[in-house]
């Protein structure tokens, strides 16, 4: 789950906050996750031209690495480290480890 609150501070931190950016987060909840943000993406590209700006597809793209790239992770408590750090990490596409913020169990 991401909190918007601080989802918004990121994304102005990054200076991506253009009129596409304001709408698409105004959609979403308190609290949402990685397919809501996908979804309300998309459905912000749908909308008529003059809510979106020239280039909202890059702005696009850059919401939604900052989102996957920001990820947190839970560990069966027990498990080993070396098990932990090898077997839960999300995998992209190209088969390659994902580089984010490991946590321990809670």
């Amino acid at each position: 789950m991401y909190e918007r609150d601080l989802f918004e501070r990121k994304l102005r931190e990054l200076r991506l906050t253009d009129e596409f950016t304001r709408c698409t987060i105004a959609r979403l909840d308190e609290s949402f996750t990685i397919g809501d943000l996908r979804r309300h993406l998309r459905e912000e590209l749908k909308q008529p031209a003059d809510r979106k700006r020239k280039g909202s597809g890059g702005v696009q793209q850059a919401i939604r690495i900052l989102a996957e790239s920001n990820y947190e992770v839970q560990f069966k408590p027990k498990k080993e480290l070396s098990e932990r750090i090898y077997s839960e990490l999300p995998t992209q596409s190209n088969g390659s480890k994902m580089r984010g913020r490991l946590f321990s169990e809670r």
